[in-house]
């Protein structure tokens, strides 16, 4: 069973780049009160929840504003991959609430999983780029 220490450590890379500012705060303070990291957890799945319904968000707009047929097939199928993806944080949301620490890092490594294939997707083809990249950093 991994540590609550490499869990966070794996939440913690799929949401660093979307925390603004107050969030940062919330968990520096967090872990200056040496807060339990189920806490932090919590907080970092939270966010990757909602970075996850955002670039579906973000897709959407993109379908509507393309016409090239390959992009449009790609960003189906990564708006696929973002659905099951929202749906498996609040999966593992739920369970890290029981402590079921391992079926916490199969469904993390899942929408990670997703989110990267959604990724390579558009390099399946020479000369594309995924316009969600831009969203991303």
């Amino acid at each position: 069973m991994p540590s609550n220490s490499i869990l966070l450590l794996i939440l913690l890379t799929i949401t660093s780049s979307t925390l603004v500012a107050s969030e940062k705060d919330q968990c520096t303070s967090l872990t200056q009160n040496k807060a339990d990291l189920d806490s932090l957890a919590m907080l970092t799945l939270d966010l990757a929840s909602k970075n996850a319904s955002n670039t579906r968000e973000h897709i959407l707009i993109i379908m509507k504003t393309t016409s090239d047929h390959f992009i449009k097939q790609c960003l189906t199928d990564c708006f696929d991959h973002y659905t099951d993806a929202v749906h498996q944080v609040k999966v593992s949301m739920e369970a890290l609430r029981k402590k079921r620490y391992q079926d916490i890092k199969h469904w993390v490594t899942a929408a990670m999983t997703g989110a990267q294939t959604c990724e390579e997707s558009f390099q399946s083809k020479r000369g594309y780029n995924s316009p969600l990249t831009s969203h991303h950093s």
